[in-house]
């Protein structure tokens, strides 16, 4: 876990993507963080883990809309014409 936190503190978006999914990392507050992170860097893992605390309870609203939100714009920056052309030819395989 430490060097998972030194790495995140670093700006590694797969550990912050590991400690928000460990739980671990110290304060709630730090694990949402974690999350939130993650899910800006477009980890599809970290926002279902997320849906699922939501489901039970866990996470607020406000906090998982923020999520998202930024989830969502990140996966939004990533697209490009090619990539999803490239998605396609693969799907019809």
């Amino acid at each position: 876990m430490e060097l998972y936190t030194r790495a995140a503190d670093l700006g590694n978006r797969k550990a912050h993507h590991n400690l928000a999914i460990e739980g671990n990392s110290g304060s709630r507050k730090q694990v949402w963080r974690h999350f939130k992170i993650a899910a800006s860097a477009g980890s599809y893992h970290v926002m279902n883990a997320m849906q699922k605390l939501f489901d039970r309870g866990v996470v607020s609203i406000e906090l998982i809309d923020s999520t998202l939100q930024a989830y969502n714009n990140s996966c939004a920056e990533m697209r490009s014409e090619a990539r999803d052309d490239c998605i396609r030819f693969e799907l019809d395989d």
